[in-house]
């Protein structure tokens, strides 16, 4: 018997093709049986685990379902539900939208659910027709008269004034004021552009309707006179 066989080696010749039939040594088939075992209780738990968190999300998206009313909806994004378009949501209720003649629906159903077209303005629960004067253009406004007088012309009360533009003023475009300006050199006074006398060593001021003295001039009533 050579060395190998003395060693408890058994060649692999000798073995023969039954070694898969051969009976594996108690310790190595109890580490076997351990292994396998384990991996079918964790492959069990993992299982089961999967079951109830199932289940539990089954349960809340049923319960979710009964809680969404009619003409309604779940949210793509998280929990809750939105109503479905032309609906706006009333207390847990999606009430339908009463839209009035002239008006469109609004996509979220924000406030009454709709806004009136271009041209009218909200009253109550109705459309009216924005009456435009002449002379006057439409505004995109929500508040106020929804309408503007056009350049020359000043709103008065549900009309555009004429603005009458006195000699050697020119037109303002701010709607406060006179609605005029006198061009430089001369000063408003009443309805009327009066001219600004200048005297000798003086000078108009920056805004055009006064005048100052040259240096080292000083003012003296209408006068500028050395000190």
């Amino acid at each position: 018997m050579s060395n190998e066989t003395q060693a408890g080696v058994i060649p692999l010749a000798e073995l023969g093709n039954d070694v898969s039939r051969r009976r594996l040594p108690d310790r190595v088939r109890g580490v076997a049986s351990s292994r396998w075992l384990f991996g079918t209780l964790f492959f069990t738990a993992a299982v089961v685990v999967a079951l109830g968190t199932t289940a539990a999300e089954e349960s809340l998206a049923a319960g979710d379902d009964a809680d969404i009313p009619e003409n309604a909806y779940s949210k793509i994004y998280g929990r809750g539900w939105k109503c479905s378009y032309g609906y706006r949501r009333v207390g847990e209720l999606c009430r339908q939208v009463e839209v009035p003649e002239n008006a469109y629906l609004l996509d979220e159903g924000i406030g009454k659910g709709w806004d009136c077209n271009r041209g009218y303005r909200a009253f109550r629960n109705a459309c009216q027709l924005i009456d435009i004067p002449e002379n006057g253009y439409l505004i995109e406004s929500r508040s106020g008269r929804g309408w503007e007088c056009g350049r020359g012309y000043r709103a008065d009360r549900n009309d555009c004034r004429r603005i009458e533009v006195p000699d050697n003023a020119y037109l303002t475009s701010g709607s406060w004021g006179a609605g005029w300006e006198c061009e430089r050199g001369f000063r408003a006074t009443d309805n009327a552009c009066v001219s600004v006398a200048v005297p000798a060593h003086a000078h108009l001021t920056r805004k055009g309707d006064e005048w100052s003295c040259d240096r080292p001039y000083q003012r003296s009533d209408d006068r500028c006179q050395l000190p």
